[in-house]
């Protein structure tokens, strides 16, 4: 570390925080750790790149990107480091380095302290550099450092690409980083980017870690091997007493096409949101629908299950969805919002205008968003179905409209006396609060014109609405 760049840390120190500073002498020690003991070497290392980072925070981003070049070519490890985590920062902020400095910190990819080199790998792929996973994975088949093996592996797995194949295989077999290189390995196999005799390069290397110590993405790449063999060793480990290693195994034979051996595993608790998503992506029909709507789960899983069953609700025909709300009614595993949240994603591809049985999706719709207080959403549905009159959607758009408070538009839409009077008694029948502002109106705005029969309905309208105050008020 040069003096001016130690003036520098050393004033602003005194600067900001004059009981924390460290001495010229203390500062220089980091260059000689046998002057201190360890840990107390360690607090001041931290303590320079703290107040590295800090200076170079404060600076405009032209001369901080000068400032962090000269810190990158810095003696100190930890000055190197503070410079790495403020290109980071830099990042974060949505400022991009200038070629130079992106040249600069790609070279700290060879630095000789680990933690250098370990955030390094990921810089290079955070900031989009072409060459990034290839050199990556090239200095990985050369790395001996457990932390940055480890660090590189997951930086790979941002960016994945056929050159990382290579130092990820290497890697399986390794107690300490095999797991993530075959998580590595899974990615690439998924992405279509490993070699196409993976499978038989990979095969002796993943039996012998299954056999004795399987992991998660062991356990997924076994699964994907197809040999006899490989397929009854996979099933073994769905027996696992490891559930991340069947979930694993599960995966596999997902990936591998053999859904009906995971769906045999749906009473497993630890595998249960993958058994619900074979469902939803092998069998998205009312059948499917069915199997998920009585799928046995609870607790966090529940919400991803609503979601594989709204997933396949979007793919139903409008009879087949309106059937499958009717079975939504009746299940007591689905509460009234949930119910309404499948409908909508199935509802999303109908107007109401192409057919009987479209028409009868958005006026269930229309009807479910009513009952849950959001009538002006039925409104804005019915109206973008430009209903003809006399028809179905026609009737719900008027109910909707005089729910919603919407009376000028329903009156141009139908002024009839008795039609308001019907509307009124619906909506008292279901609770709904809306009825009373609509007896309110009803009396002004058609007082004289009601017929007695139409008065005597509106009494008993009122009648109910004054008969059951807390259950319209609850709505």
């Amino acid at each position: 570390m040069t003096n001016a760049t130690l003036a520098i840390f050393l004033s602003l120190t005194h600067a900001q925080a004059p009981s924390q500073a460290p001495s010229l002498g203390q500062s220089a020690a980091v260059l000689n750790p046998t002057s201190v003991a360890v840990d107390e070497c360690a607090q001041i290392e931290s303590r320079v790149t703290d107040l590295a980072g800090r200076w170079l925070a404060s600076l405009p981003v032209q001369a901080r990107m000068k400032a962090v070049a000269e810190f990158l070519g810095d003696e100190v490890g930890a000055v190197r480091l503070a410079a790495v985590i403020e290109i980071e920062r830099m990042l974060r902020d949505g400022v991009r380095p200038d070629n130079a400095l992106t040249e600069r910190a790609a070279e700290m990819l060879g630095d000789s302290d680990p933690r250098v080199r370990m955030r390094a790998g990921r810089l290079v792929i955070d900031m989009g550099l072409t060459f990034a996973s290839d050199g990556l994975s090239a200095r990985l088949e050369r790395e001996r450092d457990d932390g940055v093996i480890d660090g590189w592996l997951d930086a790979l797995l941002l960016a994945p690409t056929a050159s990382a194949f290579s130092p990820a295989s290497a890697r399986i077999e390794d107690a300490v980083h095999g797991e993530r290189a075959a998580r590595l390995l899974c990615e690439l196999v998924r992405l279509g980017s490993a070699p196409i005799d993976w499978k038989k390069r990979l095969a002796p290397a993943l039996r012998i870690v299954a056999d004795n110590r399987p992991t998660p993405s062991i356990a997924l790449l076994v699964a994907q091997l197809g040999d006899e063999e490989d397929i009854v060793r996979a099933a073994r480990l769905l027996e696992s007493s490891d559930a991340a290693v069947r979930r694993g195994a599960a995966e596999g034979f997902l990936r591998a096409g053999d859904s009906a051996r995971v769906l045999t595993r749906a009473s497993d608790p630890a595998i249960a949101a993958i058994v619900i998503a074979a469902i939803a992506n092998e069998r998205p029909t009312p059948a499917g629908f069915r199997e998920l709507v009585d799928f046995p789960i609870s607790g966090e899983l529940r919400e991803q299950l609503h979601e594989r069953i709204a997933e396949v609700a979007a793919k139903l025909s409008a009879a087949e969805l309106f059937a499958a709300d009717e079975l939504l009614a009746t299940a007591r595993s689905i509460d009234a919002r949930v119910r309404l949240r499948i409908l909508e994603a199935g509802a999303r591809r109908f107007t109401g205008g192409e057919d009987a049985a479209s028409a009868a999706v958005i006026a269930r719709l229309a009807s479910e968003l009513i009952a849950v207080g959001r009538r002006g959403d039925a409104v804005t549905r019915l109206e973008g179905a430009h209903p003809q009159p006399g028809t179905t959607l026609a009737d719900a758009l008027f109910l909707a409209r005089l729910s919603a408070g919407r009376f000028d538009d329903a009156a141009r839409q139908d002024p009839l006396p008795s039609r308001w009077v019907a509307a009124a008694e619906t909506l008292a029948r279901t609770g709904d609060e809306s009825a009373r502002a609509l007896v309110d109106e009803m009396t002004l705005r058609l007082g004289a014109r009601l017929s007695d029969d139409e008065r005597r309905r509106l009494a008993s309208v009122e009648a109910v609405l004054a008969s059951a105050p807390a259950r319209a008020n609850d709505r």
